[in-house]
């Protein structure tokens, strides 16, 4: 089976306002935000998933909250302290590997409508969406022929 567009998007919405981060997503013809932080609410409240499902409501972006796909709060806190980024991905890959069905309902979503994966952290780098990004990759079996774009 192939991705819609063969791409992977993800998105942080660390330092972009809720208009420039919706404009991001119009231009980038994103049919469903996949919201995949363990709690779904911020300091910014325009991107807690009420506020932002509400603002989404008014476009042709679909908002889908993934709570299983979210790094726990203790390796959250973890990684902000230590900054040991090889021990998150370690920690987060090894319980992502436990979130098969999670990860091919998402993989089968992906198939027929263009999909973002979202969280707060503008690095894609040091994000677990790098991560569950990844693993869909895995899903198509051709991972070199689909390639990641970080909006």
């Amino acid at each position: 089976m192939k991705l819609k567009d063969e791409k992977i998007h993800t998105i942080g919405y660390q330092g972009r306002s809720i208009g420039s981060f919706i404009e991001i997503l119009s231009e980038n013809l994103i049919d469903i935000l996949v919201d995949i932080r363990e709690k779904p609410y911020s300091r910014i409240k325009d991107f807690s998933s009420k506020k932002l499902a509400a603002h989404l409501a008014g476009t042709n972006i679909e908002y889908l909250h993934l709570p299983r796909l979210g790094s726990s709060q203790n390796l959250r806190h973890k990684v902000r302290s230590d900054h040991d980024y090889d021990y998150f991905f370690k920690e987060y890959n090894k319980y992502l590997s436990t979130q098969s069905n999670t990860l091919t309902d998402l993989y089968n979503l992906s198939i027929n409508k263009t999909i973002c994966l979202m969280c707060v952290e503008s690095d894609y780098n040091i994000c677990h969406r790098r991560s569950v990004a990844e693993k869909l990759l895995e899903f198509s079996g051709k991972e070199g022929t689909f390639s990641l774009n970080h909006l």
